[in-house]
């Protein structure tokens, strides 16, 4: 289905498995530049939370002299997606509108993955470095495909029309990295492969299954692949980029792959009044409603109900412990108080 990105997978840095931090794609933008916990259930474009000030890797990475650009397939306000990516410290950003030359008629969202590409090669080729470049595809956001383009696994249903598109959109991928590795830039340039939220769920499926994601970061020329032992977030992603330049900004509540001190409460997610941890073996779920506890196996695919323990329900507290401070500080707008108060969290657990 997506041969290239399992190819290039195996070039890279990964984990166990990698969570979303949401179910939108201004909720993925937050998690993976903010590194920071989404507000339950909501976005912070969506409210009075996107007029108060973050600190993120954009805005940091403009701070030290990058330039840094935002590029999307589709409208640049569709879902007030291009204005929040500003928001997070990005300093332009370009929709659908911006496109001149282009191979493939739109689908009903905008422009598909190889124009995107295409168009973020045309615009760094221009940029003197460093730079940041973000690019939000969006071929996986329909269920179209253009009319020279074959449905290599059909369309008898919705499951094989979906494998169809994803597999187009990897042609567009390999595409985009044959191009791009004969840059003089690339051998400095750390790329990060990752998914902003999960498209495609069985409603009868754990909720987890809507929070699994793919996620790599591509640097053959500065450090060598490995995947690593443990599940990570999406706000695990910019703490990596950094740690790989160096870098280090204390608001970002995720943490490097790299690190080898890594104490960091179990990967969560929220969905419908209930807050999952997930452990190796388990998931555990807590009701924030009746406060109960349910727990399942972990097994990647199937995720049979199984008894809670006293240990589960101590590793959903340091969850729940961790949530109500990022939750806290979120909405009292004191999101870069966060080292001062994490390692307060950090110092109570150990």
């Amino acid at each position: 289905m997506t041969p290239f990105f399992y190819e290039l997978s195996k070039k890279s840095l990964s984990t166990q498995a990698l969570i979303a931090g949401g179910q939108r794609t201004s909720e993925g933008i937050f998690s993976i530049f903010c590194s920071f916990q989404n507000p339950l259930g909501q976005a912070v474009s969506d409210g009075s939370l996107n007029f108060l000030d973050y600190s993120c890797l954009p805005s940091y990475l403009n701070r030290n002299g990058y330039r840094s650009i935002f590029i999307q397939g589709t409208s640049n306000e569709t879902s007030n997606v291009g204005p929040f990516a500003q928001k997070t410290g990005f300093s332009e950003s370009y929709g659908k509108q911006s496109y001149s030359n282009k191979r493939f008629p739109p689908n009903n969202w905008g422009y598909y993955d190889q124009d995107v590409y295409d168009y973020a090669l045309e615009k760094m080729d221009h940029l003197q470095e460093p730079f940041l470049i973000g690019i939000n595809t969006n071929t996986t956001h329909s269920t179209q495909l253009p009319p020279e383009v074959e449905f290599s696994f059909g369309t008898k249903n919705a499951e094989d029309t979906y494998k169809s598109i994803l597999h187009f959109a990897d042609q567009g991928l390999k595409e985009f990295v044959a191009k791009i590795e004969t840059k003089k830039y690339f051998t400095n340039t750390i790329f990060v492969f990752v998914a902003d939220h999960t498209g495609y769920s069985n409603s009868e499926e754990h909720p987890v299954n809507r929070f699994l994601i793919p996620g790599i970061i591509y640097a053959p020329h500065i450090i060598q692949a490995q995947t690593f032992p443990f599940i990570s977030l999406q706000r695990d992603l910019a703490p990596t980029v950094l740690d790989l330049m160096n870098g280090y900004l204390p608001s970002l509540t995720g943490v490097s792959w790299l690190k080898k001190d890594r104490f960091v409460p179990n990967p969560e997610f929220y969905f419908n009044s209930t807050l999952t941890t997930l452990t190796s073996k388990k998931i555990i779920t807590f009701d924030l409603s009746s406060k109960n506890y349910y727990c399942y196996k972990f097994k990647f695919s199937i995720y049979p109900k199984t008894p809670c323990d006293i240990a589960d329900e101590n590793i959903s507290k340091e969850t729940q412990a961790f949530t109500h401070l990022s939750q806290t500080l979120l909405m009292q707008g004191k999101t870069k108080d966060w080292l001062t108060y994490g390692n307060l969290l950090r110092n109570n657990a150990q």
